[in-house]
This record gives structure tokens, C-alpha cells and sequence, in this order.
């Protein structure tokens, strides 16, 4: 479905840095017809990878043989395609909103902004679907994919745990910003940010003082170092009476 969409556009771009994006939407546009039960592109392709699949991205889109598999494929394409649109380095041919940016305004936008302004909003048929058509592969990848889901929902707990940090911070007033006025509000939340911000950097010392140890460093997964994350506060006492002396330094043992 995708590729057969993107037949039906013609996109241009002005940039040669975006030419590897150019590059693949063609490969795209050259298999429109050919059935998705095709795993993989021809051995003979050349299949743009610098600058359209993210570092991060590269073995999603390898089956167990290294083989480039095209549905996975695709999806990087049309959001590196999204990106480029956006940022008005790939425009399409014919449209309004998405019209090559080095097009002049029009002579009379001055006299008559309110009628371009109501032109320039109407949106292309055609690009809503491309976004359409990301959220449903997104949808179809978090549904078939077990350890894309574990990873998302890992994720989620980490902040969702960083974030229930906020009610016993500000236990007094049940998690709420405490101040009579908008003033004292603001002071109470940049005060949240500055505890966080503070809690954040003796974390990630905390944790670089306990890897700096190499048997922890070999026990360590590639698994254990992606749920690596300074973001708990089961660590802070937040009760009692808390002495500040600003002339001693954490004991941590990173002393240079």
C-alpha cells in the first residue's frame, strides 16, 4: 500500500544531502507493484542506508541473514520522508503546503495575506494519509514484535516511576505545586526541577562509581546497559531533618 501512495506523488528536492532520501523513496516506487510477500529487495539493488536508517534501527530492518527485509524497511524510509517534508527539504511536486520552498511569496501576499494565509492551510490528501499509514506499520510492528513492546513498556515504567517521585516531593500538598499565586508556583517548580536536576547528577555518579569496577563491567549485558537509567530516588531520604554542609564533598570515590 505504501509504495503504491507513493507512486502517486512526485517528490523533488533541492538538496543533495537528502539525496540518499530521494534515493530510497524510487526503490519504493519501483516495487510499488510488486507483491509484499516479497520479503527483499533484488541482490542487485542498491538500498540507501546512510542518512534513512538510524543507527539505532539498522538490525530491525535485518532478518537473521543480514538481508535488508522491506517492510521494516519502508518504515524508515516514509519517517525519514516525514522529516525531510517537514523540514522543507523534500517538497512535492503540485501541492500548496508542501510546495518547493524557494518559491517566492506571491507578489500581492501583503494586500491579500488573509486569503494566502487560508490557501497555505489546506493541507494535502495525500501526506495525511503517509502519516496515517506510519502510526498503522508503528502499530502493526508493536504487535507482532514482543521485544519492541518489553522495551516501550520498560521505558514507560522509568519514567512513570521518575514521575511518582513528584507526589512524595511534594507530599505536603498531595503532589500538587504548592503557592497562593502564580509566582510562588513557579518558584515551587523550578525548585522540583533543581532537587531533580541535583538528584539526576549524584545518581550517575552512584552508578559510575559502582561500574568503574571491572567484574561488574563484564557481568554486564548489552540488555543490563540499555536499562541503565539515573532516574530512581528510592535512594533519597525524604523525611526527617537534613543537615547541609556545603563544605564537604560526597565521598564517592571519583576524586580526580
Amino acid at each position: 500500500m505504501l509504495p503504491k501512495l507513493l507512486a502517486a506523488i512526485e517528490f523533488k528536492c533541492n538538496n543533495t544531502a537528502y539525496r540518499p532520501v530521494m534515493d530510497a523513496v524510487d526503490l519504493l516506487q519501483r516495487y510499488a507493484d510488486i507483491p509484499n510477500t516479497t520479503r527483499h529487495y533484488d541482490a542487485g539493488e542498491n538500498v540507501p542506508i546512510q542518512e534513512v536508517v538510524p543507527d539505532g534501527r539498522l538490525e530491525a530492518v535485518l532478518d537473521d541473514k543480514g538481508v535488508i527485509e522491506r517492510a521494516s524497511y519502508e518504515l524508515c524510509v516514509i519517517v525519514s520522508l516525514k522529516d525531510a517534508l517537514r523540514r522543507r527539504e523534500i517538497y512535492v511536486a503540485g501541492a500548496r503546503r508542501w510546495r518547493n520552498p524557494d518559491e517566492d511569496l506571491p507578489a500581492d501576499f501583503e494586500d491579500n495575506r488573509d486569503v494566502h494565509h487560508e490557501e497555505l492551510r489546506q493541507p494535502l490528501d495525500a501526506i495525511e494519509e503517509l502519516g496515517k499509514a506510519v502510526k498503522s506499520i508503528f502499530v502493526a510492528e508493536y504487535v507482532a514484535a514482543p521485544e519492541l513492546r518489553r522495551e516501550i513498556h520498560e521505558g514507560l515504567q522509568v519514567v512513570e516511576n521518575w514521575n511518582s517521585a513528584n507526589t512524595d516531593l511534594f507530599y505536603g500538598s498531595a503532589g500538587t505545586l504548592p503557592g497562593s499565586d502564580k509566582e510562588h508556583e513557579e518558584v515551587s517548580m523550578l525548585s522540583l526541577h533543581l532537587l531533580q536536576s541535583a538528584l539526576v547528577f549524584i545518581n550517575t555518579l552512584l552508578v559510575q562509581s559502582v561500574l568503574k569496577d571491572p567484574a561488574w563491567q563484564e557481568k554486564m549485558t548489552n540488555v543490563d546497559r540499555r536499562g541503565l537509567s539515573p532516574l530512581f530516588w528510592s535512594n533519597a531520604n525524604l523525611y526527617g531533618r537534613i543537615d547541609i554542609d556545603m563544605d564537604r564533598r560526597l565521598d564517592l570515590g571519583l576524586a580526580a
